[in-house]
């Protein structure tokens, strides 16, 4: 009678335990054992699950108790967005890296120029100094192949022109067909190493007052052409020039260039000489045998050749124009998102680890009373693992219904984004789950290790 709280939750369990008056005729502790099996404990006996919660610990114990569980849910829900997009972002670099983007990145230097002046008005001395510029790159030693170009493949730099198919007219303006944009040099093929499939390559002949010509990729001749041969064939392209559109030959198939970073597949693309269409921003390229960024002073000195008073843009190497476009920024924003979700994933194994501890140490008399009535360890461990277990597979489920939408989100803020996410939603919540079963498991562990005669006496 003396006994208050807690203790007298184990004075009845052990008196009634010992008179068989609640376990049967089995009597004692085979009978309580049995009521243990069979999961009755902790609904005939309340104070089972809470030997340690009566008057001491009261209302704001386990109001405090509900708040961890609901922060530990939330970490774990947030370490698992985190995790995917990392994941997703890792997932979409590494796809980058190992495509193909249509071209040979090594050992390539680009410079740009951009005229000005009233020396070049004409356009036809825009072309001229172009021309010469890449004779005298030719001719230098370490050089294998020189041109120009407008736009860099990868680098986003192309324009998007409408073009009309002849024979093939469209009702409205708005319904013809768009392709990707390359103004280029005789020699571009070759110094950016993109296979010609068939037909021909432009020419120095292809100039001003020659027949209009251009060259289209393999995707273009596959999506329009896929039933004749578009060799020979004449399309007009939108270039905003004045006057009518001229028809142009279709003389060769390239194979296909990715336009930008992260580019998913392949999109038409038309190539124009630029001696039929000059520009006064194009960039120099050349194919080195070595460093090419060895050569850049033999470069700028190529172009003061032909005009000392030219200034030169950005000299880079082909692989930090891909970088500086995009590459850079999405290993930094995996690295970044990596860094956070394992922060997070620390945060919530260490909240697991915290709250299971906590709740082995407020349960030590009931774990010694199981383990006196015959529970066996690993009934222990699972009942412990259990529990944890639990606040992660609520924390997973929650994480999971947020992290859902991520890969139509990253779709729609980085240009050209799309991954097989599958695995993904696959890897990272076994990840998290197998953190939280490791955070569960050792203060189970602990659990299984407690003296029923010191639980009885703990406070």
């Amino acid at each position: 009678m003396g006994v208050a709280g807690g203790d007298a939750d184990v004075a009845v369990v052990a008196g009634e335990a010992g008179h068989g008056e609640l376990v049967g005729p089995g009597g004692g502790l085979l009978g309580a054992r049995r009521l243990y099996l069979f999961g009755v404990g902790g609904e005939v006996f309340p104070g089972f699950e809470r030997l340690n919660e009566g008057g001491r610990s009261g209302m704001a114990g386990s109001r405090r108790l509900r708040m961890r569980r609901v922060l530990v849910v939330g970490e774990v829900a947030l370490a698992l967005v985190l995790l995917t997009g990392a994941g997703l972002m890792i997932k979409s670099f590494l796809e980058f890296i190992g495509a193909n983007p249509g071209f040979d990145p090594d050992h390539l230097l680009t410079a740009e120029v951009t005229l000005s002046g009233s020396k070049y008005e004409d356009p036809a001395k825009e072309a001229a100094f172009f021309q010469q510029v890449t004779e005298r790159l030719l001719d230098l030693p370490g050089i294998i192949s020189a041109t120009a170009t407008a736009s860099l493949p990868l680098a986003g730099e192309n324009g998007i022109v409408p073009f009309s198919i002849e024979g093939q007219p469209f009702a409205r303006p708005e319904d013809r067909p768009e392709a990707a944009l390359y103004v280029v040099g005789a020699h571009y093929l070759d110094t950016f190493k993109i296979p010609l499939l068939r037909g021909r390559a432009f020419t120095d002949s292809d100039k001003a007052g020659a027949p209009p010509v251009v060259l289209v990729n393999e995707a273009f001749a596959h999506r329009l052409f896929s039933r004749r041969e578009p060799i020979g064939q004449h399309i007009s392209v939108e270039m905003g020039q004045p006057g009518k559109p001229a028809w142009r030959e279709i003389i060769g198939v390239v194979g296909n260039v990715k336009n930008y970073v992260g580019q998913a597949g392949y999109n038409p693309q038309i190539y124009v000489s630029y001696l039929q269409v000059p520009v006064a921003g194009m960039t120099l390229a050349v194919r080195t045998r070595s460093d090419p960024s060895s050569l850049a002073s033999a470069v700028r000195g190529a172009v003061w050749s032909v005009d000392k008073d030219q200034p030169l843009g950005t000299v880079m190497t082909m692989k930090e124009v891909i970088n500086s476009r995009g590459e850079a920024g999405d290993r930094l924003m995996a690295e970044l998102l990596g860094i956070f979700a394992g922060v997070a994933l620390i945060l919530a194994a260490v909240g697991i680890y915290g709250i299971i501890a906590y709740s082995v140490t407020q349960r030590t008399r009931e774990i010694g009373i199981r383990v006196a009535l015959g529970a066996e360890k690993r009934a222990v461990l699972a009942l412990v693992v259990g529990q944890g277990m639990k606040l992660a597979l609520i924390g997973l489920a929650l994480g999971l219904v947020a992290a859902y939408p991520l890969p139509r989100l990253f779709g729609s803020l980085f240009q050209g984004f799309s991954v097989q996410a599958g695995w993904v939603f696959v890897i990272v919540p076994t990840l998290v789950a197998a953190v939280g079963l490791l955070a569960s498991y050792v203060p189970a562990r602990r659990a299984t290790k407690v003296d029923p005669m010191v639980a009885l006496r703990y406070e």
